[in-house]
């Protein structure tokens, strides 16, 4: 502010200098009103003395023009001056600017490397997060290994009845023999459904022997029980929300798998294996699952 109000005290001095000059040249230019008393005196004084008197000559060129030239030469100068002294304020204000200028482009440069640093330290953070969920879903599916999951198994089925009619199931498998017993570490159904659920709460049963969990589950997918009472059960494994949710992501690809009868098998990170002329592929999306099966067809 202080800098300011002295240019604009500078530049109104400068003003009041130059129309004072220019008021002195006029003043030297024009003859004043004293001149005409003086010539009315002086033809006067001839006519009563009867002595001639030469009249002043007001605008002689011999005069003016020398005069015009200096005046002409002056202005010349103080013009070249204002726009020197114009010129010199331009530049001053230019550099003033340049170096504002040059500290904001610094002032950027430092907030484009900080933005780059947040934005690396996020990807670094979502990487961790995601590896996190990764091994925490992990845990949760070695924990659940031993367990299997069974749908549409019938609310009137009370928590007591629940064994007796697994076991029921488990025979008409064909999975009991006279030397083979199987134990239950323990069994439940889901106390909880979903708003617009409309097949009953699902029942979760832990076996002791993953071989043995093992056998089951294979043997359901194989087998096709005529017993009515056991035909709409369906067997899942007892794998975290996270993983059934990954797992869903590929449905649109198992009628693929049934159509070329493919085997097909998941890992830890629910990342889909499928077996081609006894190859295994792996597969991350359903998307490239099905665009390999395309060409597969063709």
């Amino acid at each position: 502010m202080s800098s300011k109000k002295a240019q604009e005290s500078k530049a109104s001095t400068k003003a009041d200098k130059k129309g004072q000059k220019q008021e002195k040249r006029l003043s030297a230019f024009f003859v004043p009103q004293d001149s005409h008393n003086c010539l009315e005196q002086s033809s006067l004084e001839s006519l009563q003395t009867g002595v001639s008197v030469s009249p002043i000559k007001v605008l002689d060129k011999e005069v003016v023009t020398p005069f015009l030239k200096k005046c002409l030469e002056d202005l010349s100068k103080d013009i070249k001056k204002d726009l020197s002294d114009t010129f010199s304020d331009i530049k001053m204000d230019l550099a003033e600017l340049k170096e504002r200028i040059h500290k904001l482009e610094e002032k950027e440069e430092d907030i484009v490397f900080q933005l780059q640093a947040v934005k690396d330290t996020q990807i670094k953070t979502e990487l961790k997060m995601k590896e996190m969920e990764d091994k925490m879903c992990e845990l949760e599916d070695r924990s659940r290994r031993l367990n299997l999951r069974f749908r549409n198994i019938p609310e009137d089925i009370s928590d007591a009845q629940l064994y007796d009619f697994l076991i029921n199931y488990f025979n008409c498998l064909g999975i009991l023999t006279a030397q083979q017993d199987i134990k239950l570490s323990q069994y439940h159904r889901l106390s909880y459904r979903k708003k617009d659920q409309l097949y009953p709460r699902d029942v979760i049963a832990a076996f002791v022997s993953y071989d043995l969990r093992t056998q089951i589950l294979q043997t359901a997918r194989k087998m096709k029980i005529n017993d009515e009472k056991f035909t709409a059960i369906k067997m899942l494994t007892g794998v975290s929300y996270l993983t059934r949710q990954r797992r869903n992501s590929f449905s649109t690809v198992f009628p693929c798998l049934k159509k070329f009868n493919l085997k097909f098998k998941w890992t830890a990170q629910s990342v889909l294996l499928i077996c081609y002329n006894d190859i295994w592929k792996s597969f991350k999306s359903a998307g490239l699952a099905h665009a390999w099966l395309k060409d597969i067809d063709m």
